[in-house]
């Protein structure tokens, strides 16, 4: 567990276990220009675990802006709950924290594509979404742009993938998972 003197969105995992629970994001800031403990801005979990071994989620992508803020981007089948900010340390829900702002507020099938906004100094949630259809769906790239676009791409098994100003619409490559790009304004 990390002492209070380095801000997290949660601080500590408590349910997680060897052998017993499933995967648990998370995101570490360094300063390299400092050396050993000095050098850790922030270190937070993000939630969405489990203590089961089903559910969970990852990371697969992470990007920063100029202003330092973190954009995530990867896969959960945890269930939502929707995100409090609270400036007192935190315990990692077992669900993922959803904002009030979400693209959707639910996993809407086996697994969705994950993207958060984590603040600066890490001590803040800012936004928080899956993105998805009925069946499987996970990002493997993230891009962020100066004006403040987020570029996500992965693949879907999903049918209903949402599409907006879509280049290609579904069916695609029926049966199997297809590639998606999106882009999204923050």
């Amino acid at each position: 567990m990390l002492d209070s003197s380095h801000p997290s969105i949660y601080n500590s995992a408590p349910y997680l276990g060897v052998g017993a629970s499933n995967d648990e994001p998370f995101l570490v800031k360094l300063d390299p220009t400092l050396v050993g403990p000095a050098s850790l801005v922030y270190s937070t979990f993000l939630g969405g675990g489990s203590t089961t071994g089903t559910g969970g989620g990852f990371c697969t992508g992470v990007a920063v802006d100029a202003a330092g803020v973190s954009y995530v981007a990867g896969e959960t089948s945890a269930q939502g709950i929707p995100y409090q900010y609270s400036s007192a340390p935190q315990q990692a829900p077992q669900a993922t924290p959803v904002t009030a702002d979400a693209l959707f507020i639910a996993n809407q099938g086996t697994t969705d594509v994950l993207h958060m906004q984590v603040s600066a100094d890490g001590s803040t949630l800012r936004y928080s979404t899956f993105i998805g259809g009925l069946m499987s769906d996970r990002s493997y790239g993230l891009a962020v742009d100066p004006s403040g676009g987020v570029a996500l791409s992965g693949l879907t098994y999903s049918t209903n993938f949402p599409l907006q100003n879509p280049a290609q619409t579904w069916p695609g490559n029926t049966g199997h998972m297809n590639a998606f790009v999106m882009k999204m304004r923050r």
